[in-house]
């Protein structure tokens, strides 16, 4: 699956009512590991994961890495942490 097919059937959040993607949603989508990203990026696994569980926010640097790796359009808003919001399929919307 490429980046822009994951985009296209990503998970979305709603989040003050603005979808957003979530980083995790949007790598599990694309079958990427956390060290296939931290690769890609070369970020270290470990700072994923914390960006992905909300403990840290990025960096603008870190954000326009991530968005390059993964074929996100800069602008496009990615949620950092909160996995216990409810999530619907983008196509539903």
């Amino acid at each position: 699956m490429t980046c822009t097919e994951a985009l296209d059937n990503v998970a979305f959040m709603h989040v003050d009512s603005a979808a957003v993607i979530t980083l995790r949603a949007l790598r599990h989508r694309l079958g990427w590991s956390l060290a296939d990203l931290a690769k890609r990026t070369g970020l270290h696994a470990s700072t994923i994961s914390r960006l992905e569980t909300g403990e840290t926010q990025p960096t603008y640097e870190t954000v326009l890495r991530l968005q390059d790796a993964m074929g996100i359009k800069p602008g496009t808003p990615i949620q950092f942490g909160a996995p216990d919001l409810p999530v619907e399929d983008r196509k539903d919307r």
